[in-house]
Formats: structure tokens, sequence, C-alpha cells
């Protein structure tokens, strides 16, 4: 919603016309005398600001003062997915309707599954095709496949600000970071110690610790997401 000018310049204002900042948003009712306008933005968690220009006979106002700025935000698509390990592929699943609505061939024994903040990406871990699927949660297509010396890739979890995502590395024992916009490897996380094959992955809400079970050893590592060290391993009374 906005204001009209305080000086049409002697000639009735005709139709106004949103931008926006970055200039990706649509204004579906441009040069319209609507004040009240809902825009339609192509991307997500992105800050904008709009301008609005008015439109009389003597032609185009110079643009408004920016507004505040505002964020977009994806509205949560109610999908559940669940991994066919035998089938090699992800079942996908309306909550609402509780029925199948797509099934997606990812690679062999899908292991684990990860939605990034944007609800824009699917991570899937392929524990025998040694891959992460990345695919396109609007689509359902895997637009990547990828392989970074993987042996056994089981839990996986994306960074809440979405910089980066962490993959269990079953048989090496580790942890490989990666880059969400590339899928490019930012760092491997021993664990040492003894052969401690990984289970499952966590990340706390803030994302600055990642939880890290074991099968073998009984414990929990702990990891400051900051510089990617274990600052804890935590003692359990049996398999994490």
């Amino acid at each position: 919603v906005f204001d009209p000018p305080s000086d049409d310049g002697g000639s009735p204002v005709t139709g106004y016309t949103v931008l926006s900042s970055p200039s990706d948003c649509t204004d579906p009712e441009a040069g319209s005398l609507s004040r009240n306008r809902t825009l339609t933005c192509q991307n997500n968690f992105v800050n904008y600001s709009f301008t609005v220009i008015a439109t009389n006979a003597a032609g185009n106002s110079p643009e408004s003062d920016p507004s505040n700025t505002v964020s977009t935000f994806l509205k949560a698509r109610p999908r559940a997915y669940v991994g066919q390990r035998l089938n090699g592929s992800v079942d996908i699943f309306d909550t609402g309707t509780q029925t199948v609505i797509a099934n997606v061939a990812t690679g062999a024994d899908p292991t684990a599954i990860a939605i990034d903040p944007t609800g824009t990406r699917v991570y899937v871990t392929n524990q025998s095709s040694d891959t992460v699927s990345v695919s396109n949660a609007e689509t359902n297509a895997v637009i990547s496949n990828v392989t970074a010396g993987f042996s056994a890739p089981v839990g996986i979890a994306v960074h809440p600000d979405n910089s980066k995502y962490y993959v269990g590395d079953f048989l090496n024992n580790r942890i490989v970071v990666l880059a969400t916009g590339s899928n490019t490897v930012l760092n491997n996380i021993a664990l040492g110690g003894v052969t401690n094959p990984i289970s499952n992955l966590a990340m706390n809400p803030t994302g600055t610790r990642l939880y890290v079970g074991s099968l073998n050893f009984n414990q929990l590592k702990v990891i400051d997401t900051a510089d990617d060290t274990i600052v804890a391993s935590i003692p359990l009374g049996g398999i994490a």
C-alpha cells in the first residue's frame, strides 16, 4: 500500500507502476490506479525495496523514495520425502492428501535426505553409489550428482544460512563440507581415533553446532561449524 503523490502537477494521475530492487519482481497491476499491490518476486530469502512511478497526461514521474526493505519467503510445501533404498529412488508424498505424487530416481541405496532452508533443494545421500543427489524441489528433477571421494555417504545436514552442507563419509571416517551453490568441497573433518563409522548428522537450529552419531564408538562428536573443528566428544551409553 502506498500514498498518492502530494502534487500531481495539475493533471490527474492515470496509473501507478511499482518497481523493485533487485529488479526481478513483477507488478501484475502496472499502470492501474490501485494503490494496494502484490508483486511476484523470483528469489527467496532476498531483501527487496520498492519504488513507485506515477503516470499522468504529462508522462511519468521520477521514482519515489524507496520503501523499507522486506524479505521474501517461500510458502512451505506439504511434502514428505522417503528414500526407497532397494529401488534407488525417493518417493515424494503430499502430506495433505497422503498420496505419492512423484518418484525421483537418485542413486543406489538412498540413505539420508535433507532439505535446504529455502525449500528449493533436496539433498540425498546414495550410500552404494558414493554420491549425493541434488534435486530441484519445485520440479523434482535431479540437477546434480555430487562425487567428492565419498565411500558410502550416509548422514547429511544443511547449514541454516544455506551456505554449506555436511555429508557423513561412512567408510572414510570423516565429514565432508560442501558449498551449496557449487557443490565443491570446502573442508574435510577427520573424526580421528579408531574406526568410527558415522550413523547420523544433526544441526542445531542456529547452525553453530553439528552433532555426529557413531555406530561403533558409542559417542557423539560435536563440531563447531564456524571453523569446522571437533570441540567435544560426548560418551553415550549405547550406539548413537
